[in-house]
C-alpha cells in the first residue's frame, strides 16, 4: 500500500490507484465531468511518485501549471509515496427569507422536522421546531465526483457504481443534518421527521434504485415517490426519523419542481404564471385557466460553473457580476478576493456585456479566442458555446410550453424565477442574452430555493401531503359535505390536527374494511385514521395492529393491501414485543395457507416487520419459517423463501435498533438467514428452486439496499454452491429464465466489485475429505460434518458412485439428499461427480492432493472403516490412505485412540452425542417401512423428498448375494441299464431299453444339492446319413433333407413327474437341449416320440416353443425352424422384490403369462422356433464362470476373500446383485427413446451418473473388468462404452453374456475383446424380454426433462396402445392380439402382487408403494401432460388401457 498526503490528511491506497479515487475519499474536490478529463476542474498540486501527464493532461494544463506541479487528479495515478494539496471550497449560504415566516400549522413531526432538497450540484436543508424556524444549513452534493449533471451519474449508476453513488450521498445527507443539528442545538437522532425533495433522477439515484428507465427510450420512471420511507431505509446512520419523498411527475419533472410549484401556488384562478426553476436542469411550470403544464430541460452544468474552463461555483474569489464601464468590464469578485474563476451569475452578466461592447456577435462567436473579464479569469469561445447550449435547452422549453398552450409572451401576468442560481442574477441580462422570455422586470419575482420553500410548508401543514395541489385546502375542507362517516373523521383529525377514535368508531372501520362494497379509496381513508390513532398511543395499537395484518392478506384491493403494511410498519415501534411478536406470528400463519391469493403480499411487510423484534423473539420468528420451509408444497415455501430474503436485505437495520446485541450474534444471524436461502434453492420442487433464484438475484446480489460490504461477504459463501446449481438439469425453460434471471444480477455484481479492487478471500481452510455412500443422509452425518467444520475445514462430501456390497439408492439421488441436508451449511460442498477417487487407490489420492496445493487435505472417516477397509491393510506406498492426516470420528463401544497404529499422519478423534449415534439406515428403512416421521433421523426436507419418491420401501440395506441355483443338468450320450433305478419314478425301465436301442441321448435335470433326477429328455442329433435309420420313413427323411440339408434335432421323449412344476421343468430341459443343437447350427427340430413316450402335456410344451405338425402323411411327427429363433427371456419373477416374488398366487400369474405370451409369440412367425430362456438358469452358470474366472468359490466365505477381477454387469442383468467374493459394480446404462419414439439412445440410468463418470469410477479400482450382460447382438451397449473404457485405460480382461449371436461374435473381433457366453445362437429373428412387455413391471425409458409422476419413471412398452410393436411386419390382427396378451398379463400379474400385499400389510399396493413391490417401478409415458393418481391402483390403469385396446380391434 502507497502513503498519500492529501492537505495534510494520510490515506493509503493501492499502487496505480487513480488519484480521483484518493480524493473522492477525501472530499472537497469537484469533478464536473465523472473524470473524463474534460473539464479541467480536478487540479491539484502534487509531488512524490506520480504518472507522467498524458496527452489530455497536457492540454488542460499550461507549461507554467506543469512547472508549477499541478496536475488533474482524474488522469494522475498514484506509483508511490505523494502529498498532494488543493483549496476546499467554502460552503455557500443560501439566505431563504420567506423560510423564517413560515409557522407549524398540523406539522408532519412531533417534535423537530427537517426539510431537505437534495439538488444536482447542491444540498440545503432547514430545521424547525413546534415554535417555528430553528436553523438552515447546506453543502454540496459529493456525487458531483460522480460528474456535474444526472446523465453522468446515471450512467455510472448503470455501469455498476449505483451503490457508491447511493452511499455517496447519503454520506452527504448524514454530514448536513449533524451540521444541521449542531447549529439547532440538538441531536440527529431528535429529528422525528424529514421532506426530501428533488429531481426523480437524484431520488432514484439517491434511494439506489435502478435508474435504467429513466435512460431510454419511453423514459417512463417506474417509480414516482409519493411515499413514505423510514431512515434505516434511506440508510442515514444516526437519524430515526421516517422521511416523505413528495409526489415526482415523470422521470424528468421530480419532487423539487412539485414542491415549487406549492411554495408559489396563487389563489388567482385564470392568472397566466410561468415558474422557471435555472440549475444543472431546467424545470419550467406554465399555468393556465385550463390547467397546467410542465416540462423539464437538460441545461447542464454551465449555469453552476462547471464545464467551463475558469467556471467554479459562487464561492470566495469568483466573479459574481460583471457590467460595462467607461474603462471596460467591471466585476464583482466574491469575497472581495482576487479573481479565481467565475460562477453562473457572472458569466450570464459576461455574455451580456460582451454583446454590448460588441465583442462577441450574436451567433456567439467571441472576435478573440479569448474574453478578459477580470483580472487572470477569461472566457473562451468553447465556454461562450457551452453557455449557448445551455440556455438554449431553457428558452426551448420555454417556448415550447407557450407554444402547447397556444400563448404569447405578451400574455404572462407574472414570471416566477427559481433556483439557488436563479436568486443571483441579474435580470435584464438573463433577458438579454435569450436565457429568460422578453417579459415586464416588474412581473417577475425572484422566488429563491422554491423547491426548499415548498418541501418546508409540506412538513410544516401535513393537509399539503394529502392535497398538495388543492387551492385553500382547509376552506375546502371545512365547507365540504363528506356524507361518510370515514371522510368526516378525516376532516376533524386535518383541522383539528389529531383525532381519538372511539371504540365503536374503530369497530365501524375494521368492518368497512373488511367490506367488498366499501370503495377502495375510504379504506385507504380508515387506514389513516387508524394508523394516527395508534401512532397517538391510545391504546387501541394491538387491535389495529392485527387488523392491519388481516388486511394484509385478504382485502380485495391490492392498493389496500399495501396501503395496511405500510400503516403496519409504522406503527410497529409503537407496539409492545409481545404485541409485536403476536403480529408477526399470525403473519407467519398466513403464509402456512398455501394460496398466492392470501399469501401474495404477506413477506414483503412480515419481513421488515419481524425486524422490530427483540433478538429472542426474531430467532423464534426464524424457526418458525424454517419448520414452514420443510413443507411439502412449493406454495407455502415460496412465500417463506420471499419473507426472509426481506429479513436478509433490510437486515443492517436490526442492530441499529437493538445495539446491545453482540456484533457476532448479529453476523450468525445474517448466516442463517442466507442459509435458509440456499435451503430453498436445493429444494425438492422445481417452484422452489425458482423462487430462491429470483430471491437471491433480488434481494439479495442484486439488491439497490444491501451493502456492498456484504454481497461481497455472501459471495465466497454461496459461490460454490450457486456454482452447484448452475449446473442442475431442471431442463424447462422457466427454470432456464430464473437461473439467468439470478446469474445476470450475480455477474453484474461480480463484474463492478472487480471494478471495485475484487474481492477479499478469508485465508483458505485445510480441507477434509469426507466419502461415503451416505444412504441416506442422516442428521448424524450433518453432526459430524457441521462438527468438522466448526474445527475450521473446508469439508468435502464424497458420494460413493456406488457400494459393491450394499443396494443403494441411485448415485443422483443420495448426493441430492446430500445436497438438500447441508444446503444450509457454509464451507461444506459436494465433491464432484466427475472427479472419483478411491481411498484404496494411491494414484487417486495423490490426484486429490493436487487438485488443492497448499491446502492441507485429511481423510474424515468412522473408526468401523478404519478397523475394517481393505485398503488400511494394504502396504504403505507413497500417497496411500496411511500417509493422510485423519479425522475419525469413534463408534460406540471403540476405545478411544485404539487401533490406528497403521495410520502415519495426524489423527483428530472426535465422538458425537449418543442420541445421534443411534441414527441408522436400518431405522431409517424400518420407520419409513411404518410411514413414520423420520424427521429425527433425516433433514425434514430430505422426509418430505422421501416419501414423495417412494424411496427404502421395502428396501433390504445389503444387495442379494448370487447363488448358485439348485439345478443341474446331465448329458448321458448313451443311456444304458444302469440308470434305470436312477430314473424310478421318472420313466419306464422298458423305455431305458429303447432308449439304448435306438441310440438316442438322454439328459437329465438332477437337483444339486440332493442329486434327485427331476425330470429327463432324450434326443438326438441327427446328420443326413442317419436320417433313415433313426427315422425308419423315407417320406420323413427326404422332408428333413429337402428343408434342412440332412441336419436336425430329434426330441423322442420328454418325461416330468405330474406336479406342479412339471411344465416349467419340461420348459428347462427343452430350452438345453434347443440351445445345445442351436449351437451346433441345426437349422430344424422334429418331435416324433417313441412308442409309450406321447404325453399331452408335452405337446402343449412343444406348441408353445412354436411347433407345428409336419406335413409327412401317416405320421404325427412335430416340427419347428430352429434357423432364426425368436428368443423370450423369462425374467419377470428377477424385476418382483422379495418377498412377493415367491408367493404363491404371484409365482403361479406370473407361470400362467409366461405360456400365455409364448403361445401369443408363435402367431408372429408360425413354424419357427419361439426359445424361452430362464434368467435364474442364466444367473447360475454365469455366477460359475465369473467366480472360476475369478479364481474365488461360488459361496461367500468368512472372512471375505476377494478375486483379483471386478465384475461389471452393463445391461439389465444382475443388477443390484453382488457376485459372491467378487467386487460387483454395475454400468447403470439404459435405452433412452425420444419423447416420440424417433430414436433412442444408450445413456445412464436415470439419476446415476454420467457414463464417463461411472467408467472413471471402475477405473479408479484399477482392477481388470469382466463385462457382464445376459445378450449380445447388435452391442450397442457396448458400442457405447468401448470408446469410454478406452479413453480412461480401462483394462477389460473378457465380455462374458448370457447368449451370444454371430454378429456379437464378429463385433467383439472388431473391438478386440475377448468374449464367452452361456449359449450361442448363430442367428436371432427376433428377441423380447418380457418384463419390457408388460407395463409398471419393466420398459424402456422415455425422455422426459420433468418427472410428472414423482417415484416412477416414464416408460414405453413397445405394444399397443402406447406405441406401435417393434418387431417384423406382422399383421394387425396378431400384434393386437400380442399386445392384448401383453396387457392382460401384467394386469393378471399386478392383481397377485396386490392381492399379497395386501395380506402381508394390510394395505393397498397403490402407486404411490409400487416400488415396495417392483425393483424398477415404471409407468406407461402417455405424454407429457399426462399424470397418474397416485393412490389408485396399477391393475386399474391397465383395466382401461385393455378397454382402450378393445376399441381398436382391427376388423377380420
Amino acid at each position: 500500500m502507497e502513503k498519500v498526503t492529501v492537505n495534510g490528511r494520510i490515506f493509503q491506497t493501492e499502487k496505480g490507484t487513480m488519484l480521483a479515487d484518493v480524493l473522492r475519499e477525501a472530499g472537497g474536490l469537484k469533478m464536473p465531468c465523472a473524470g473524463k478529463g474534460i473539464c479541467g476542474k480536478c487540479r491539484v498540486r502534487a509531488s512524490g511518485l506520480l504518472s507522467e501527464p498524458d496527452e489530455t493532461e497536457i492540454k488542460k494544463l499550461t507549461r507554467a501549471d506543469r512547472e508549477n506541479g499541478i496536475r488533474l487528479a482524474c488522469r494522475t495515478r498514484v506509483l508511490g509515496e505523494c502529498e498532494v494539496s488543493f483549496e476546499e471550497e467554502a460552503t455557500r449560504q443560501t439566505p431563504e427569507e420567506a423560510l423564517l415566516g413560515l409557522q407549524p400549522v398540523r406539522p408532519l413531526f412531533e417534535g423537530l422536522g427537517a426539510a431537505v432538497d437534495i439538488g444536482t450540484t447542491t444540498l440545503a436543508a432547514v430545521l424547525f421546531d413546534k415554535n417555528g424556524f430553528r436553523a438552515r444549513a447546506g453543502a454540496d452534493n459529493p456525487q458531483s465526483v460522480f460528474g456535474a449533471d444526472v446523465i453522468s451519474r446515471m450512467e455510472k449508476s448503470m455501469a455498476g457504481e449505483r451503490e457508491a453513488l447511493a452511499l455517496c450521498i447519503k454520506s452527504g445527507l448524514t454530514s448536513l443534518l449533524e451540521e444541521l443539528a449542531n447549529k439547532g442545538g440538538c441531536s440527529p437522532a431528535d429529528i422525528d421527521t424529514l421532506v426530501l425533495t428533488g429531481n426523480t433522477a437524484m431520488l432514484y439515484v439517491s434511494t439506489g434504485r435502478d435508474p435504467s428507465a429513466l435512460s431510454h427510450a419511453p423514459f417512463a420512471a417506474d417509480w414516482l415517490a409519493g411515499e413514505w420511507l423510514t431512515a434505516e431505509q434511506l440508510g442515514l446512520p444516526g437519524v430515526q426519523a421516517r422521511a416523505w419523498l413528495p409526489p415526482c411527475v415523470s422521470a424528468f419533472v421530480g419532487a423539487d419542481i412539485t414542491t415549487a410549484m406549492l411554495s408559489v401556488r396563487t389563489e388567482k384562478p385564470g392568472n397566466d404564471r410561468l415558474l422557471v426553476d435555472i440549475g444543472t436542469n431546467g424545470e419550467i411550470v406554465l399555468w393556465r385557466q385550463d390547467g397546467i403544464f410542465c416540462c423539464s430541460t437538460a441545461a447542464g452544468p454551465a449555469f453552476e460553473g462547471a464545464g467551463l474552463k475558469m467556471g467554479m461555483q459562487g464561492t470566495d474569489g469568483a466573479v459574481a457580476h460583471v457590467r460595462v464601464t467607461e474603462n471596460g468590464l467591471a466585476a464583482e469578485v466574491i469575497g472581495d478576493k482576487e479573481p479565481m474563476g467565475i460562477c453562473g451569475s457572472g458569466v450570464i452578466d459576461a455574455v451580456s456585456c460582451l454583446l454590448q461592447t460588441e465583442d462577441l456577435d450574436e451567433t456567439g462567436y467571441l472576435e478573440d479566442e479569448e474574453a478578459v473579464i477580470a483580472g487572470e479569469v477569461r472566457l473562451f469561445q468553447e465556454d461562450i458555446r457551452k453557455v449557448q447550449l445551455a440556455k438554449s435547452a431553457i428558452c426551448a422549453g420555454i417556448k415550447t410550453m407557450l407554444h402547447r398552450a397556444g400563448m404569447q409572451t405578451s400574455e404572462l401576468q407574472e414570471l416566477l424565477v427559481a433556483g439557488g442560481f436563479g436568486s443571483f442574477i441579474h435580470l435584464e441580462n438573463a433577458i438579454a442574452i435569450g436565457l429568460l422570455p422578453e417579459v415586464e422586470l416588474g412581473k417577475i419575482t425572484v422566488t429563491g430555493n422554491a423547491a426548499l420553500m415548498g418541501a418546508a410548508m409540506l412538513l410544516l401543514d401535513h393537509v399539503h401531503t394529502s392535497m398538495p395541489r388543492q387551492r385553500r385546502p382547509l376552506k375546502i375542507l371545512q365547507e365540504m359535505d363528506c356524507g361518510n362517516m370515514s371522510l368526516a373523521l378525516l376532516r376533524e383529525d386535518i383541522c383539528a390536527g389529531g383525532l381519538h377514535l372511539q371504540e365503536a368508531q374503530v369497530s365501524d372501520i375494521f368492518l368497512d374494511n373488511l367490506k367488498t362494497a366499501t370503495p377502495w379509496i375510504i379504506k385507504q381513508v380508515n387506514l389513516r385514521l387508524l394508523t394516527d390513532d395508534a401512532r397517538n398511543d391510545h391504546g387501541s395499537a394491538l387491535h389495529i395492529a392485527t387488523h392491519l395484518s388481516n388486511l394484509i392478506k385478504v382485502s380485495d384491493r391490492v392498493t389496500v393491501r399495501h396501503g395496511a403494511g405500510l400503516a403496519l410498519l409504522e406503527i410497529a415501534p409503537r407496539l409492545t414485543v409481545d404485541q409485536r411478536n403476536e403480529v408477526s406470528v399470525e403473519l407467519c400463519r398466513g403464509l402456512e395457507l398455501g394460496q398466492q391469493e392470501f399469501t401474495k403480499y404477506i413477506p414483503d411487510y412480515l419481513g421488515r416487520f419481524a425486524l422490530w423484534l427483540p433478538p429472542e423473539q426474531l430467532d423464534e420468528c426464524l424457526a418458525d419459517l424454517g419448520v414452514t420451509l420443510s413443507a411439502s408444497s412449493s406454495r407455502i415455501v415460496a412465500p417463506v423463501l420471499d419473507t426472509v430474503g426481506v429479513i436478509y436485505e433490510e437486515y443492517d437495520v436490526y442492530h441499529q435498533r437493538f445495539p446491545e446485541e453482540a456484533e457476532e450474534t448479529c453476523l450468525r444471524r445474517r448466516d442463517r438467514l442466507l442459509g435458509m436461502l440456499m435451503r430453498g434453492l436445493a429444494g425438492i420442487d422445481g417452484e422452489t428452486r425458482q423462487e430462491a433464484m429470483l430471491v437471491l438475484g433480488q434481494r439479495v446480489f442484486g439488491s439497490a439496499q444491501l451493502s456492498n460490504g456484504e454481497k461481497s461477504r455472501a459471495f465466497p459463501l454461496t459461490a460454490r454452491k450457486l456454482l452447484t446449481t448452475c449446473r442442475q438439469e431442471d431442463g424447462d425453460a422457466l427454470s432456464f429464465y430464473y437461473r439467468a434471471s439470478m446469474l445476470g444480477r450475480l455477474y453484474r455484481f461480480l463484474t463492478a466489485q472487480r471494478l471495485r479492487g475484487g474481492f477479499t478471500f478469508e485465508a483458505p481452510r485445510p480441507i477434509a475429505f469426507f466419502p461415503g455412500t451416505f444412504d441416506p443422509f442422516t442428521l448424524s452425518h450433518k453432526a459430524i460434518v457441521r462438527t468438522i467444520r466448526d474445527r475450521g475445514f473446508e469439508v468435502l462430501l464424497a458420494i460413493d458412485e456406488f457400494s459393491w456390497s450394499k443396494r443403494t439408492q441411485p448415485y443422483r439421488i443420495r448426493r441430492r439428499i446430500a445436497a438438500m441436508s447441508v444446503a444450509d451449511e457454509f464451507h461444506v460442498q459436494i465433491f464432484p461427480e466427475d472427479f472419483p477417487v478411491n481411498i484404496a487407490n494411491p494414484e487417486n489420492l495423490h490426484r486429490l492432493r493436487q487438485a488443492f496445493p497448499g491446502r492441507k487435505v485429511s481423510i474424515a472417516v468412522g473408526s468401523d472403516v478404519v478397523a475394517h477397509a481393505s485398503s488400511y491393510r494394504k502396504p504403505v506406498e507413497p500417497d496411500s490412505i496411511h500417509t493422510f492426516d485423519h479425522i475419525i470420528f469413534r463408534r460406540p463401544g471403540q476405545e478411544a485412540g485404539g487401533g490406528y497404529g497403521g495410520i502415519y499422519g495426524k489423527v483428530l478423534e472426535l465422538t458425537l452425542p449418543e442420541p445421534l449415534e443411534e441414527i441408522s439406515s436400518t431405522r431409517i428403512r424400518e420407520a419409513v417401512d411404518a410411514n413414520r416421521d423420520i424427521s429425527n433421523l433425516v433433514d425434514p426436507a430430505v422426509q418430505e423428498f422421501i416419501y414423495r419418491r417412494g424411496l427404502y420401501l421395502r428396501e433390504p440395506q445389503d444387495k442379494p448375494l448370487l447363488r448358485t441355483e439348485d439345478l443341474d443338468f446331465t448329458d448321458y450320450p448313451r443311456p444304458d441299464a444302469s440308470m434305470e433305478a436312477m430314473l424310478e419314478g421318472i420313466c419306464p425301465a422298458a423305455m431305458v431299453e429303447k432308449l439304448w436301442q435306438c441310440g438316442d441321448s438322454l439328459l437329465l435335470l438332477r437337483h444339486g444339492m440332493q442329486g434327485q433326477v427331476l425330470g429327463a429328455v432324450s434326443y438326438r442329433q441327427l446328420e443326413s446319413r442317419e436320417l433313415y435309420d433313426r427315422l425308419g420313413s423315407l417320406e420323413l427323411s427326404g422332408y428333413v433333407r429337402q428343408k434342412a440339408g440332412g441336419r436336425a434335432l430329434l426330441i423322442s421323449g420328454l418325461w416330468v413327474p405330474d406336479g406342479n412344476q412339471q411344465r416349467e421343468l419340461g420348459q428347462l430341459l427343452l430350452t438345453e437341449v434347443f440351445t445345445m443343437a442351436l449351437g451346433r447350427e441345426y437349422p430344424c427340430a422334429l418331435y416324433d416320440p417313441l412308442p409309450g413316450a406321447e404325453h399331452s402335456y408335452v405337446l402343449n410344451l412343444l406348441r408353445r416353443q412354436g411347433f407345428v405338425p409336419a406335413p409327412v402323411p401317416g405320421r404325427p411327427v412335430l416340427e419347428v425352424d430352429m434357423r432364426c429363433p425368436i428368443v423370450l427371456s423369462h425374467n419377470v419373477d428377477t424385476s418382483i422384490k422379495a418377498p412377493l416374488a415367491s408367493m404363491p398366487r404371484v409365482t403361479a400369474a406370473v407361470a400362467v403369462a409366461h405360456r400365455r405370451l409364448q403361445e401369443a409369440l408363435t402367431e408372429l412367425q408360425p413354424g419357427s422356433l419361439v426359445l424361452s430362456l430362464s434368467a435364474g438358469i442364466i444367473y447360475h452358470r454365469l455366477l460359475q464362470r465369473i467366480t472360476a474366472r475369478n479364481g474365488v468359490p461360488a459361496e461367500p466365505v468368512t472372512p471375505r476373500r476377494q478375486g483379483p477381477d471386478i465384475c461389471v454387469p452393463y445391461g439389465k442383468l444382475l443388477r443390484g446383485v453382488a457376485v459372491p467374493n467378487t467386487v460387483t459394480k454395475t454400468l447403470r446404462t439404459d435405452k433412452v427413446y425420444e419423447a416420440d419414439l424417433s430414436d433412442y439412445a444408450i445413456e445412464a440410468y436415470p439419476e446415476y451418473s454420467p457414463l464417463p463418470d461411472q467408467v472413471r469410477t471402475i477405473r479408479a479400482f484399477d482392477r481388470p473388468v469382466i463385462l457382464v450382460d445376459d445378450l449380445l447382438h447388435d452391442g450397442k451397449r457396448l458400442r457405447s462404452l468401448s470408446p469410454l473404457l478406452k479413453e480412461t485405460g480401462t483394462q477389460v480382461d473378457l465380455v462374458l453374456v448370457g447368449y451370444l449371436t454371430g454378429m456379437g461374435r464378429d463385433l467383439m473381433e472388431e473391438l478386440g475383446y475377448p468374449v464367452e457366453s452361456i449359449y450361442y445362437l448363430p442367428n436371432l429373428r427376433m428377441r423380447f424380454v418380457e418384463s419390457t412387455l408388460y407395463p409398471f413391471i419393466g420398459g424402456d425409458t422415455v425422455r422426459r426433462r420433468e418427472r410428472p409422476t414423482e417415484g416412477l419413471q416414464p416408460s414405453v412398452n413397445r405394444i399397443l396402445p402406447y406405441a406401435s410393436p417393434e418387431f417384423a411386419p406382422i399383421a394387425p390382427d396378431v400384434a393386437w392380439r400380442l399386445s392384448l396378451c401383453c396387457l392382460e398379463n401384467a394386469r393378471d400379474i399386478l392383481l397377485a402382487l396386490e392381492a399379497e400385499y395386501r395380506f402381508l400389510y394390510a394395505r393397498n399396493l397403490t402407486l404411490n408403494r409400487l416400488s415396495e413391490a417392483v425393483i424398477l417401478p415404471l409407468y406407461p409415458d402417455k405424454g407429457g401432460c399426462m399424470t397418474y393418481d397416485l393412490s389408485r391402483t396399477a391393475s386399474t390403469y391397465l383395466e382401461e388401457d385393455i378397454e382402450l385396446l378393445k376399441r381398436v380391434r382391427p376388423a377380420e
